[in-house]
């Protein structure tokens, strides 16, 4: 395959590219970077329609077998649209997000997870008995939201709903921090987060709200057939959820903690919440 050398700072491909750093861009372009080599071998795995593939000089001189496994990898899929490019090290330096860049980044068309329960590979309805679910509202912080879907992956759950005032799953933070469960959680972006609960309300699903209230109910005292889909609901980082989200839900529920401890990070609530479900699974 082709390989272009790009020398210039201002070549107006490196200048599109290094606008992808940008959420406005990303959507513009409907493309998103990965960056480093699991990411491209997640990319082709799941079948991401990969537009370029950057190398820096220095990775295609000191990491040649893996360069050589990149051309063999875009043959065996058939990518012959993809456009191979080398790039010089300041070049390279401005499209890139790490501090440490590994010296590939791989350019992917984003997936449509809108309103609909979506893998790059495979689309797919939630309601089928029994699901488990998460659901994160106004969650901002990337390396939360990239956590989540690592852990949900993990934990083999059936969905995760993403509310629009969630930072992008698509940034390079969330990209990174999900290493490579992009691909394979199943992701639903939603408008409104009120109105999807009560969707799945509606379809039998039991929505439960991570939030301490008058009626929450600890986990460990939260009895969950074995036969119920079941969604968790968690909130912003700092002020928790939204009121109206909250009596959208069946009921609240909280993770049992030590005295004198006030929170649990979004990411790692979620994780224990989802554990939970999985552990059902498991009997």
């Amino acid at each position: 395959m082709k390989k272009e050398i790009i020398l210039s700072k201002n070549n107006p491909t490196v200048v599109r590219l290094a606008k992808l750093k940008s959420k406005k861009h990303r959507e513009e372009e409907g493309l998103f970077i990965l960056d480093g080599e699991k990411l491209f071998s997640e990319a082709v795995e799941y079948g991401a329609e990969i537009e370029f593939v950057l190398l820096s000089e220095e990775f295609l001189s000191e990491k040649a077998e893996f360069a050589d496994y990149v051309t063999s990898s875009l043959e065996k899929i058939k990518s012959e649209n993809t456009r191979v490019l080398v790039l010089g090290k300041n070049v390279f330096e401005k499209i890139t997000s790490e501090k440490s860049p590994q010296g590939i980044i791989t350019v992917a068309k984003t997936i449509d997870f809108f309103e609909k329960y979506n893998t790059i590979y495979n689309n797919d309805s939630f309601y089928q008995k029994p699901r488990a679910a998460i659901m994160l509202c106004d969650v901002r912080d990337p390396g939360n939201l990239g956590t989540v879907l690592r852990s949900a992956c993990a934990f083999d759950i059936d969905a995760v709903v993403i509310d629009r005032g969630c930072c992008d799953v698509f940034s390079p933070k969330v990209v990174r921090g999900s290493m490579g469960a992009l691909f394979k959680a199943p992701i639903k972006l939603v408008n409104d987060a009120k109105i999807e609960i009560e969707d799945m309300r509606a379809h039998g699903v039991h929505v439960y709200a991570a939030a301490l209230d008058r009626e929450a109910v600890g986990l460990d005292k939260l009895e969950i057939d074995e036969d119920e889909s079941v969604c968790f609901v968690i909130g912003n980082e700092g002020s928790g959820l939204d009121r109206g989200v909250i009596d959208a839900c069946e009921r609240s529920v909280f993770i049992p903690m030590a005295e004198n401890t006030e929170s649990l990070n979004a990411s790692i609530a979620s994780s224990i919440l989802m554990w939970e479900l999985f552990k059902r699974k498991r009997k």
